[in-house]
């Protein structure tokens, strides 16, 4: 986060965050793997991934991530949870970065939710 300091109420935010997303690329990798090579979930399981790490990144370094595993087992209404809790977070010291972490989130839910219409 570079020189902006986070206070305990948003680090425990972000690592809630960083849970929600954690969950919700196991459950896709877990769907992935159940329908076999080249699902296109792969994709949508590595972006998660990928989101996930960048919300980690935003955390102080040692930053205990220990918590309750989040319930359910739909990936995008997951997603939709870490969404909205990042939006809580746009009035802080970094708005952007949370406001672009919460539309990548965004995009994820759409690319889950648009998969499992087809």
């Amino acid at each position: 986060m570079g020189q902006h300091l986070m206070d305990g109420e948003t680090v425990t935010t972000v690592a809630g965050v960083v849970r929600l997303l954690q969950r919700a690329a196991a459950l896709e990798w877990a769907r992935s793997d159940a329908d076999g090579p080249r699902s296109p979930r792969q994709l949508s399981a590595l972006g998660i991934d990928v989101v996930a790490g960048d919300a980690r990144d935003l955390l102080p370094q040692g930053c205990d991530l220990e918590g309750p595993v989040p319930p359910g087992e739909d990936p995008a209404g997951l997603l939709r949870s870490a969404e909205a809790l990042l939006h809580t977070l746009s009035d802080g010291p970094v708005p952007s970065v949370f406001s672009r972490l919460a539309g990548r989130v965004g995009d994820l839910v759409w690319e889950v939710t648009d998969r499992a219409d087809r």
